[in-house]
């Protein structure tokens, strides 16, 4: 495992790495045009309640299909 070092020239701990290309050719890519801003503002113009999901802390929890365990990273 190669050695990490910070922007201000520290050297820390051992840091994993690793090259994940070939995961990409496997990765089904969804291609759709970004609705315009305009049409976002129209849809949720009216709406009275509004929600956020956070998931930055939850993202490693998902569940994941059996099949799909070859086609992510860790």
């Amino acid at each position: 495992m190669p050695w990490k070092k910070y922007v201000f020239g520290n050297w820390t701990e051992k840091q994993m790495c690793g090259d994940y290309h070939l995961v990409n050719y496997k990765i089904k890519f969804d291609q759709y045009l970004m609705p315009m801003l305009e049409e976002l503002f129209d849809r949720v113009g009216f709406s009275q309640v509004f929600s956020t999901l956070d998931l930055r802390s939850n993202y490693h929890q998902l569940l994941l299909l059996v099949e799909d365990w070859m086609n992510t990273t860790f």
